[in-house]
């Protein structure tokens, strides 16, 4: 079944206290504001969209998906986060992704992660938990080398000593 449903402006404060610490960098996702129609409370659709908006994310590869608007925003927000999901503890990590998730939705116009229907060709909102799923992804690509390195000395140690019970 589709989901059908809209996104409303009700904000935790688990989301405002991320979205402070976001906001430290001027041009930061969750500091933006677009699309000239939409009105804070307005209904916001999820599903059958025509035409995605800059603050919508489009999940997919290629180019097309890469060159919208709202992909370099999403990435740029994604970046500014991607320290705080490395330096994390295993188990904090989705709350830091769904944290990100979070900022992303409470843009105005809402920011939507979408995928397109092969058959019609509108624009779905995947959801939440896809949604945070894509951005661990997000979050792991492209990590700095240290944490690269220290992922690798952590394999190598743990190699060496299933060696030593071998």
């Amino acid at each position: 079944g589709q989901k059908v449903g809209i996104i409303g402006r009700k904000i935790s404060p688990f989301n405002e206290e991320i979205r402070g610490a976001a906001s430290s960098s001027s041009d930061d996702a969750a500091s933006q504001s677009s699309a000239n129609d939409y009105q804070e409370g307005d209904d916001w659709p999820l599903t059958n969209i025509e035409t995605p908006g800059k603050n919508d994310c489009l999940c997919g590869r290629g180019g097309g998906t890469n060159h919208h608007p709202g992909n370099k925003k999403y990435r740029k927000l994604v970046d500014c986060k991607k320290a705080v999901y490395l330096a994390s503890a295993r188990n904090d990590k989705p709350n830091v992704s769904l944290g990100v998730v979070h900022i992303w939705r409470a843009m105005n116009p809402p920011g939507r992660f979408l995928e397109q229907d092969k058959e019609t060709k509108l624009w779905n909102d995947i959801g939440d938990e896809k949604a945070r799923e894509k951005t661990s992804q997000a979050l792991r690509e492209k990590a700095p080398a240290p944490y690269v390195k220290k992922k690798e000395k952590r394999i190598r140690a743990a190699l060496a000593i299933k060696s030593q019970f071998n």
